[in-house]
């Protein structure tokens, strides 16, 4: 059997990501996938064991999972430089003692993005097939301000030793191409069981009546919500529904104000398998994001879920959806105004048939099935040039 091994620098039964949908692919071609995991002792616990109902197809995407647990959460460790050096040790202990087990000669080591716990020399030794470096983010953007030169050097010894080297967004794959001429763009997708064409889907029981805007994903401190908070008063007879994990540090205050708009419902956090019957009864999906150096590297996920329900898209100004910008398709917006007139000339559109047809068939051409075929052609081209 194949066998391909993911190293990631959260937990795995987490929020559903980029590898999770790789990973599973390369389950149903015949892989024997092992997952290598991050976490904390209360991280671990409260998401492997509180949340696992709500996480449990993660779970079972991996034939085995391998979980290093640090002391304290990774944004504590960072404030202490010989703690997190200390966890890093452990963890390149960690990693050295599934030499043989988990890392053999005939593996395939997937190291998705980078984290200050990686160390590049261990994972370079450590026995394998093949190295591919997935970098989906600008990881610099997670850390402290006084570690981001830290992530940086990492990223690029990792990128100089892989393989294969894949990343999400083009600008990253302009600053990945000076490390090494063997890194390709694949950028996000989405899974082709969410494409919905035409089918009846039932209405959740709490989601409201009327025209919808919708929101899924995380909702962090680089969403836009002075933004959202302006066009929702603006639009007050739309529903505003977001959908998604609250990771707000910075932002409590302006999240709390944007939901007690009367026109603003925030419906919490739900398993993935259950997105499409929301999205499914969005109007237009939104991506408002503020403008910063992390989000200008981002492909966000939700484009492509949003069109494979058919619906259209209102962004804020990434570049990565520029090469969508199409009518009835997605609009990007820079401003409240334009936000809000965008809105409403998505919602008119929302259910012309032509239209939604060009939305599904750009889906089905952003599918992770396609993405997996061409990641899947340069593994096997290099392994070629491994035997010459």
């Amino acid at each position: 059997m194949k066998k391909i091994t993911f190293i990631i620098p959260t937990l795995w039964a987490g929020l559903t990501q980029r590898h999770h949908h790789l990973a599973s692919i390369f389950k149903k071609k015949g892989y024997d996938v092992q997952v290598v995991d991050f976490s904390s002792i209360i991280s671990a616990f409260y998401i492997g064991t509180l949340q696992k109902k709500l996480h449990r197809e993660e779970l079972d995407i991996p034939h085995k999972r391998h979980t290093f647990k640090a002391i304290l959460p990774s944004f504590l460790l960072q404030k202490s430089e010989s703690n997190w050096k200390r966890e890093k040790k452990r963890f390149s202990d960690f990693l050295e003692k599934l030499s043989g087990k988990v890392f053999t000669k005939d593996t395939i080591i997937w190291v998705q993005g980078v984290s200050i716990f990686y160390d590049p020399d261990t994972i370079h030794n450590l026995p394998k097939k093949l190295l591919i470096s997935d970098i989906e983010d600008d990881y610099a953007g997670f850390v402290r301000k006084e570690l981001e030169v830290e992530v940086l050097t990492i990223e690029k010894q990792i990128v100089k030793q892989a393989d294969l080297v894949f990343t999400s967004a083009q600008l990253l794959a302009e600053r990945l191409l000076r490390e090494n001429c063997k890194a390709y763009l694949i950028p996000n997708g989405v899974d082709e069981e969410f494409i919905s064409e035409g089918n009846e889907i039932p209405k959740p029981k709490d989601m409201p009546s009327g025209i919808i805007v919708g929101y899924h994903g995380v909702i962090a401190d680089w969403f836009d919500f002075d933004l959202m908070y302006d066009v929702a008063k603006k639009l007050g007879n739309e529903k505003f529904v977001m959908l998604g994990r609250r990771f707000v540090s910075f932002n409590k205050e302006k999240f709390k104000k944007l939901t007690s708009l009367p026109n603003v419902e925030y419906l919490g956090e739900k398993p993935y398998h259950e997105l499409l019957k929301y999205v499914a009864h969005f109007d237009v999906g939104i991506i408002p994001r503020i403008s910063s150096a992390f989000t200008k590297a981002i492909n966000p996920k939700k484009f492509y879920e949003y069109l494979a329900c058919g619906k259209p898209v209102v962004a804020t100004m990434m570049p990565e959806l520029e090469r969508y910008e199409a009518k009835g398709i997605l609009a990007r917006a820079p401003d409240v105004d334009s936000f809000v007139v965008s809105l409403k000339q998505m919602i008119d559109s929302s259910n012309n048939p032509e239209l939604k047809k060009k939305r599904l068939e750009l889906a089905k051409e952003n599918s992770w099935q396609k993405r997996y075929e061409k990641i899947d052609n340069l593994i096997q081209e290099k392994f070629k040039e491994k035997i010459k």
